[in-house]
């Protein structure tokens, strides 16, 4: 014989927490969402166009070639946007130094990700 379950006290909806005394509003809801993101500006140097190319090839195929955001070519200079979330930062450096050691790191900038 199966002995019946008692219906909960909350009858299909489950209790509300009680808010702590004193949390704000803004502290209930939760850390925004919004991560702010760096770019780093990188000139890939060679004595022709071809080494340059050739040295844009291998990062677009290491595991930054995700981040890159924007190529240019100025100067006859192959210049490199890579756009990486901050708590990424190392990575992008460490990654970027060990593919490309001859690569010159320009500026590093941050803005928000919704700009």
């Amino acid at each position: 014989m199966t002995a019946a379950r008692p219906d909960p006290p909350w009858r299909g909806h489950p209790p509300q927490l009680p808010a702590r005394e004193g949390a704000s509003d803004a502290a209930l809801r939760g850390p925004r969402c919004v991560a702010q993101r760096i770019d780093i500006d990188v000139c890939l140097d060679g004595a022709t166009l071809d080494i340059a190319r050739s040295r844009l090839a291998a990062l677009l195929h290491s595991p930054l070639g995700v981040y890159v955001a924007q190529t240019a070519l100025r100067a006859r200079r192959l210049c490199v946007r890579i756009e990486v979330a901050s708590r990424d930062i190392d990575f992008a450096i460490h990654t970027l130094v060990a593919t490309l050691p001859a690569a010159t790191i320009g500026a590093v900038s941050s803005h928000d990700a919704r700009d």
